[in-house]
């Protein structure tokens, strides 16, 4: 097997290496990779040059890493960066997944995708799961939740 027959093989690798290397991590940097993979793939089945198939890959890669860093930035923000700051979202609203009784301890919401601790600024006052609360302040590892 000579090494432009082995060429659409090594694209259609590093398609699957983004995908699985993506599902691992939530950064969003080894997608930006497959669709240069999948151009030099295609490239590759139309038999054109090594030279013009690496090109693709770069520079489409290329533009697409800079879109995510630029244009997008603010679409990519995940779990990581409010995990740090939790306070930004104080005001903002969640859904209860975990029904939220201060007596029990239990309760818990999910914001934006990701899962937190959650009490009721009233000890009086219980939420059932798929209420929606009012995120009213973040102390020490949980949110205090309050009515809508």
């Amino acid at each position: 097997m000579n090494l432009i027959s082995f060429l659409p093989y090594l694209w259609i690798a590093l398609v699957v290496f983004s995908v699985v290397i993506e599902a691992v991590g939530t950064h969003m940097i080894a997608l930006c990779f497959m669709p240069g993979a999948a151009a030099a793939l295609v490239l590759a089945l139309c038999s054109a040059p090594l030279w013009l198939q690496c090109c693709a890959f770069a520079v489409l890669s290329a533009l697409i890493l800079a879109l995510r860093f630029t244009v997008f930035r603010g679409h990519f923000r995940g779990a990581a960066e409010l995990e740090k700051n939790p306070e930004k979202l104080v005001g903002g609203s969640a859904v209860v997944i975990e029904p939220i009784d201060n007596k029990t301890g239990a309760g818990r919401i999910k914001i934006r995708g990701t899962v937190w601790s959650a009490a009721s600024s009233d000890d009086r006052v219980t939420f059932a799961a798929g209420d929606m609360v009012v995120l009213s302040e973040y102390s020490v590892d949980r949110f205090i939740c309050s009515a809508q």
